[in-house]
């Protein structure tokens, strides 16, 4: 995957992530890093097919992958195994899907609009007669045929 595609990658990740997760577990401690800056960087490590040591070295790599996802600081591999573990796997499943899914057209041009085909069909039931035949796609057309 493409650098610029990472990086809209990750805009995107966190974005689902903020609408998944709270910023914070609990109020008591420091956190460094919220909730969804965790989870927006497993999607990306699921995504990309990462371990967690190498998630560590890209991030460090990386300024403007840090940028996008709010890092001051690059987490350490156990931070992301911890996050991980604690949570549910059906979360980070959805957030990586919900992700993949909002991207699927990103850059690429809206496709054409094109016409779906019609049929029209006709039974007459005493007799057990089935008719069909494709419509055309103007509706002036489709009252020459209907009648």
């Amino acid at each position: 995957m493409a650098e610029v595609g990472l990086l809209a990658f990750a805009r995107t990740a966190l974005d689902v992530a903020r609408m998944e997760l709270p910023p914070d577990r609990t109020r008591f401690g420091r956190h460094p890093f919220t909730q969804p800056q965790l989870l927006a960087m497993l999607c990306l490590t699921r995504y990309e097919d990462w371990t967690f040591r190498e998630a560590e070295v890209r991030l460090g790599e990386h300024r403007e992958l840090r940028q996008t996802l709010g890092l001051l600081r690059v987490p350490d591999f156990t931070t992301l195994y911890r996050f991980l573990k604690r949570l549910d796997g059906p979360s980070l499943d959805r957030a990586v899907g919900e992700t993949v899914r909002r991207l699927h057209h990103y850059g690429q041009k809206a496709l054409p609009w094109r016409h779906w085909l019609k049929w029209m069909v006709v039974a007459d039931l005493d007799q057990q007669i089935l008719l069909s035949q494709r419509a055309p796609r103007s509706m002036e057309r489709l009252w020459d045929f209907a009648r």
